[in-house]
């Protein structure tokens, strides 16, 4: 009996065990589910009921356990999430490649019911790295007011929301009809409009945004945003206010650590206004450590990083990118057209760079600001190329109210037809410059005049005389005080120095060449230079030599070569450590020898991979190879003055030795290229023209002005067609055309050598203007 009672016992207290081990699978299972695949079908969008759970996905929408989001259904099924519970959180856990297709659903934007109803989007959206691709949302106009989409973005209305860690690609088309229709009809590429504050960082962008008013990258409309790490390329087009990340933000925006290398344009009309490479205009912006690479077109305000703006801020950053307003083409008159700020009522532009070319087919064009009732610029400068039509051209600021100017440069050609200034074009108040310099070449331009208005003839005009104007190196027009600040001249109004007298160190009384400024000696004319914006030179805070003291001839090849020819490491970035002999030069640019029969490199130089690189100096014909680092350039073009050569299309970015190989041995020039990425496809020479400098009189042979000239201009220009016009007179006898002509067939050979895809032709125009007879004439298409 006593045994029965035990074996029944034990076989109870199996059955609890088992009992409990199959609970606690159960418990655990439940507890932690496999990631559900998710049932789109059980998805209903726009009913205002969450259906994310019922359908299988994970998650509750909090911060510990937001939903998991997977496929296009449950991304935009989002928007239900939100209208139920607002203020959700939603991670990604896989990449979402959005139907091709035509869809009602996934061409509308995440939260749109129909027009003048939007459900906001007021969570937290983490990428988690993950990518949404094919995005190709558009605008509906339809009798359906189900169907009727105004606006186009991912998501129609943002509200207080964070978006992070996200790669977004595709494309958004707004209404680009309905420019009066208010914000409904925004357009941006991550949403239409956003109210409250935004928080957006690492993401990473490359759409194209097409939308009439009010066209953002990121997003159309904004009231407060702060931008962090996030990565813009494609396009943005409006008719007007458009910019690369906001095309209007109503309050303030921050951005900093970020990039638009987009081409943003806003071309389509005379009124087209407010044009920028992160935003078309607002009210008050701070950009900290951020680069625009992106060329920038519009008509009217139009900046590398902001067209207008009540407020703005630029610290520690640059512009790369060509900006013009206006268009030559339409005959759209432009205004204000700067390398970071169109205008601004209060500008502050502190240790900023601008290394666009700046032009306007109208007036004011300048590096940094064109148009402010007050600025302060510090520690920054301009090297870009600026070009005005008309009236009002500088290196720094065009017009202005007040002014105060410190620490700052410019190294930019300046060109207009009057009141061109060096650093500024015209103060109407006060203005202080300090510890500041000028050394870009300043030119006046004929005045254009158009014969008709015939629109099937928009090229149909002629240059007159150049106007009566002011010329001066810091300052064209107004009051001013300058401390210690120099120009080159001319300069009639202005502390003028000749050039060379700029690598004399005592000149500058006052300047901080510890930490502020410095000088690169082995420049052709060295000058001082900012050394924050200048991080990958070694500058010296001493006065360059007036005479550069030569090293001994070399006795022996610089390099060894191997028994093959070529330099070891032929995959390597780095440059070849091949011991040096005496034929070594000391810095970039350097002469290599005393010998005048040896090669020698004058300057330093940039190239993208797969360009073609011009390099200048005496004796160069006899080289028979190039070497950048341990990378082999293909020689194009090899003469005494000047060598072309093709950049290898593989060679990483950075900064290399220049190795010429000759009869008498290898010759290298430290550190005197640096690889940079490509430029953006559009060139800042499209559409323009320029007069090539003169023969001399019976000449058709280019001279090394001219070729120089061409170098500067073409050198590194994606332009893909150039037409040289021979400017003839009707006075003119056969000899005479037969000369010019002849002059314009050596400009197109040497357009050949630096663009060798280039398509370039030889023609001829009759001129009334005796000014510009017997020159020639370069104009740059598509």
């Amino acid at each position: 009996m006593l045994n029965q009672s035990i074996a029944l016992a034990t076989r109870n207290l199996r059955g609890l065990a088992i009992a409990l081990v199959l609970s606690l699978l159960a418990l655990t299972f439940t507890a932690t589910p496999v990631k559900a695949a998710g049932n789109p079908a059980a998805i209903t969008i726009n009913n205002s009921v969450c259906d994310l759970n019922t359908a299988g996905y994970l998650g509750s929408g909090s911060s510990a356990d937001p939903w998991q989001v997977s496929d296009p259904a449950s991304l935009w099924e989002v928007s239900d999430c939100e209208a139920q519970s607002p203020g959700g959180y939603y991670v990604l856990t896989a990449d979402i490649n959005l139907p091709t297709t035509n869809s009602p659903i996934y061409s509308r934007p995440i939260g749109y019911v129909q027009a003048g109803n939007v459900i906001p989007f007021q969570g937290n959206l983490d990428g988690d790295g993950h990518a949404i691709s094919n995005l190709d949302v558009e605008s509906n106009s339809s009798l359906d007011p189900v169907l009727s989409v105004a606006s186009a973005g991912l998501f129609g209305l943002l509200h207080d929301a964070t978006i992070s860690n996200l790669r977004l690609s595709g494309s958004s088309s707004g209404d680009t009809t309905a420019t009066g229709a208010g914000e409904e009809y925004s357009t941006g590429g991550l949403a239409a409009r956003s109210t409250g504050d935004l928080s957006v960082s690492n993401l990473v962008l490359n759409l194209s945004v097409r939308g009439a008013s009010r066209v953002g990258g990121l997003v159309g409309v904004a009231q407060n945003a702060y931008v962090a790490n996030v990565t813009m390329a494609g396009e943005v087009y409006g008719v007007a206010t458009a910019g690369g990340f906001f095309g209007y933000v109503s309050s303030s925006a921050q951005i900093q650590h970020s990039t638009n290398s987009a081409l943003v344009e806003s071309l389509t009309s005379a009124s087209s206004v407010e044009t920028g490479g992160f935003v078309g205009a607002g009210e008050e912006f701070e950009f900290r450590e951020s680069v625009n690479l992106g060329d920038v077109s519009g008509v009217y305000n139009v900046g590398g990083f902001v067209g207008y703006a009540i407020s703005v801020t630029v610290s520690n950053s640059a512009n790369h990118g060509a900006v013009f307003g206006g268009s030559i083409i339409s005959r759209f008159t432009g205004t204000n057209v700067g390398g970071i700020v169109g205008e601004a009522s209060v500008a502050n532009i502190q240790k900023s760079s601008n290394l666009g070319s700046v032009g306007v087919w109208g007036d004011l064009a300048s590096g940094l600001v064109a148009l402010a009732f007050a600025a302060n610029v510090s520690g920054s400068q301009n090297l870009g190329e600026i070009y005005a039509r008309d009236m009002a051209p500088a290196g720094l600021v065009s017009r202005v109210q007040n002014i105060a100017i410190a620490n700052s440069a410019n190294y930019g050609s300046i060109s207009g037809n009057r009141q061109i200034g060096g650093l500024i074009s015209r103060v109407s108040g006060a203005g202080s410059l300090q510890n500041s310099l000028n050394v870009g070449t300043l030119t006046q331009t004929p005045t254009w005049i158009f014969q008709s208005v015939d629109p099937s003839a928009p090229h149909n005009g002629y240059t007159a005389s150049p106007a009566l104007t002011t010329i001066e190196g810091l300052v064209s027009a107004g009051n001013f005080t300058a401390v210690s600040t120099y120009t080159a001249p001319p300069a009639s109004r202005s502390a003028s120095i000749a050039l060379d007298q700029f690598r004399v160190k005592d000149i500058f009384s006052g300047w901080d060449f510890g930490s502020v400024w410095g000088y690169r000696c082995a420049d052709a004319a060295p000058v001082p230079k900012l050394r924050q914006l200048n991080p990958g030179l070694a500058l010296t805070s001493e006065t360059c030599p007036l005479v550069l003291v030569l090293p001994p001839e070399p006795q022996a090849p610089t390099l060894s070569p191997s028994p093959n020819q070529e330099p070891p490491g032929s995959n390597s970035s780095t440059s070849s450590t091949s011991s040096t002999s005496s034929g070594s030069s000391s810095g970039a640019g350097s002469n290599n020898s005393s010998n005048p029969n040896s090669p020698q490199v004058i300057g330093t130089y940039s190239a993208s991979p797969a360009s073609t690189l011009t390099i200048s100096g005496r004796s160069l014909a006899m080289v028979t190879e190039v070497w950048m680092g341990t990378y082999s350039a293909k020689i194009s073009v090899s003469e005494a003055v000047q060598l072309v050569v093709l950049v290898p299309n593989y060679i990483p970015l950075g900064t290399y030795d220049l190795h010429l190989k000759a009869a008498s041995g290898t010759y290298r020039f430290t550190n005197a290229l640096k690889i940079v990425a490509a430029p953006t496809p559009l060139s800042s020479l499209l559409g323009k023209s320029k007069l090539l400098p003169k023969f001399t009189k019976g000449k058709s042979k280019l001279d090394n002005r001219q070729r120089d000239f061409m170098t500067q201009l073409i050198g590194s220009s994606t332009v893909s067609k150039v037409v040289c016009t021979a400017i003839t007179g009707t006075s003119m006898g056969r000899a005479e055309r037969i000369l010019i002509r002849a002059r314009a067939k050596a400009a197109c050979s040497q357009a050949v050598r630096l663009l060798p895809d280039a398509n370039v032709w030889v023609q001829s125009r009759d001129t009334k203007n005796k000014f510009i007879r017997g020159r020639v004439l370069l104009t740059f298409k598509r």
